[in-house]
């Protein structure tokens, strides 16, 4: 065991060479220890392949571990937030947060506890559906009414869309950032449209099953490189930016 270990750990706030944290030897089995001091070493050789600096902290043991996303004291650290009008974004936030941590929360945006639940958690996964690619007035409102408790947080932006939107994970960035959050990215997933008026956006249901399914794959696919410690970006970038003003806001 104390082989395995060796490599992944150096001296400093994560613990001496060879041990792990304190806090997770007593609930952790002897297997999953070994087995995320191999993860973490093959992530720090990878970091250092591509001449970046692993980061050696706890949050990175815990995300590029897939141990899970606990503080040295054994709390969860993590919890999501959401507007969701139809069950879309309920589905995604549910199961991309489970995926990262299977103790962690979700919380619904107009629930009271929604507010005492971002003040405790530094890690948030803000989620919502796109309103002609922007935030939900409710979501933006529910940032800026509460703007002092975003201070120092790390948000990842999750937007769901029937069709497209440039930058609806950016719309709430930009508000957030503003508040002194970290906005460590931002994923778009396509589901099923909720739209009722529009003829072009309907789709069968063999094909809104079929939406779904894609969308599962993509958070699968996103949850397994978030513990590794890549992010997605979607609709953060000016381009992203200008598309939704121009092919939705502008109109």
């Amino acid at each position: 065991l104390r082989g395995y270990l060796r490599p992944a750990f150096g001296a400093g706030a994560c613990g001496e060479p060879g041990t792990v944290p304190e806090a997770w030897g007593n609930h952790r089995t002897v297997k999953q220890i070994a087995a995320w001091g191999l993860r973490e070493s093959l992530h720090h050789d990878q970091a250092i392949t591509r001449g970046n600096k692993c980061c050696k902290n706890t949050r990175c043991f815990i995300v590029c571990n897939n141990i899970s996303w606990k503080s040295q004291t054994g709390g969860c650290i993590m919890v999501g937030i959401y507007l969701s009008g139809t069950g879309n974004t309920k589905h995604c936030i549910e199961k991309l947060i489970h995926l990262l941590d299977e103790t962690a929360q979700a919380i619904p945006i107009e629930k009271e506890e929604a507010v005492e639940e971002l003040s405790s958690h530094d890690f948030i996964v803000l989620a919502y559906p796109v309103h002609f690619s922007n935030a939900p007035v409710m979501v933006r409102d529910f940032i800026k009414r509460h703007s002092d408790f975003w201070q120092g947080k790390q948000v990842l932006c999750v937007a769901t869309m029937g069709l497209f939107s440039g930058d609806g994970a950016g719309c709430s960035a930009r508000l957030l950032k503003k508040c002194g959050a970290e906005v460590v990215g931002g994923l778009h997933i396509q589901m099923p449209d909720s739209v009722c008026d529009v003829r072009l956006l309907k789709k069968s249901i063999e094909r809104n099953q079929e939406v779904i399914k894609a969308a599962d794959k993509r958070i699968e696919k996103w949850a397994e490189k978030i513990k590794y410690g890549t992010y997605p970006k979607n609709g953060l970038h000016f381009y992203d930016r200008i598309a939704g003003f121009i092919c939705q806001r502008l109109w």
